[in-house]
């Protein structure tokens, strides 16, 4: 098996893209892969450690030789998740809406999940916050989460 990360467009191998909607949930991060079949490569096997994931698609080829690359198709269940998240809340105002939920009520509620981190910062103390080729370096108040994941 090899190595491979997970991104919006889905898992290359060989020079090909491969998606499949359940990737959505592994995004920036790293996952094995192996062929399916030795005569077809039509389809990858994706794992996570020892738990098979299931298998990702090769993309489909338009005219011009180009692979037809949809990030929906790999983010797509993400999003699926996310509003179905919001369902159960109670948060949703109407379907994919956010509209009428008081920021502090997200923040409370994002605040009390696994993998978020959340420091608050106070009138005038500055924070700075850097990732993936943007910086940010304002003053409080401010409330900054970490969303792992």
């Amino acid at each position: 098996m090899e190595k491979r990360n997970v991104t919006k467009e889905g898992i290359k191998f060989k020079g090909q893209m491969y998606q499949a909607e359940f990737l959505g949930q592994y995004w920036k991060q790293q996952v094995q892969v192996e062929a399916a079949s030795s005569t077809n490569d039509e389809r990858i096997m994706v794992h996570l450690g020892d738990k098979f994931l299931g298998y990702a698609t090769k993309a489909t080829m338009k005219e011009g030789g180009h692979q037809d690359i949809d990030p929906e198709k790999t983010m797509g269940m993400a999003d699926k998740v996310k509003e179905g998240i919001k369902s159960v809340m109670g948060l949703a105002a109407a379907p994919g809406s956010l509209e009428g939920v008081s920021t502090e009520k997200l923040i409370k509620e994002l605040a009390t999940r696994t993998g978020v981190s959340m420091v608050k910062m106070k009138n005038g103390q500055q924070y700075k916050v850097s990732g993936d080729h943007s910086r940010i370096k304002e003053f409080g108040p401010a409330t900054v989460l970490v969303i792992r994941g």
